[in-house]
């Protein structure tokens, strides 16, 4: 079956993320210096293209079709051809069995939408991806223990 668990009464909560807050005044010196250029900016959109080009050569090399995000760091895919009917079956193995994590995409839809889809984030170190990509290629091993897949 497919369903969401949501957390038991009980069961522990993380506490909230804590924010950086600054307070003051910096010396306008430093204000000026920490300024992004241009070339920042340009910097950064290459890496995340690099990123993303790689993260979908990885993506296929583990058997996932992909499509090319145009204004994300993420990527959709279809665990289906896997066996899982269920992304949120797929997501909750998948670190425990490949080291990876992956986002269902059901949680975004409203009934039934999504099933079957996982969401990647690509906004990682290039090593961090690389060595995301080699545990994937574990995926298949993964797939044939998949209960009722035909």
């Amino acid at each position: 079956m497919c369903s969401p668990h949501p957390p038991s009464p009980g069961r522990a909560r993380l506490p909230p993320v804590p924010h950086l807050l600054l307070r003051g005044s910096f010396p306008t010196r430093f204000r000026i210096r920490a300024r992004p250029t241009s070339d920042y900016f340009s910097e950064l959109a290459r890496g995340y293209l690099d990123r993303r080009d790689l993260w979908l050569e990885l993506l296929k090399k583990a058997g996932f079709s992909v499509h090319s995000p145009g204004g994300t760091y993420f990527v959709m895919t279809d665990v289906r051809h896997l066996g899982f009917e269920c992304d949120l079956d797929f997501c909750r193995r998948l670190p425990q069995e490949v080291g990876v994590a992956a986002i269902p995409a059901s949680v975004f839809y409203h009934q039934q939408a999504g099933r079957g889809l996982v969401r990647w984030a690509f906004c990682k170190s290039l090593p961090t991806l690389q060595e995301a990509g080699q545990r994937l290629l574990k995926l298949d091993r993964m797939a044939r223990t998949v209960p009722n897949r035909a």
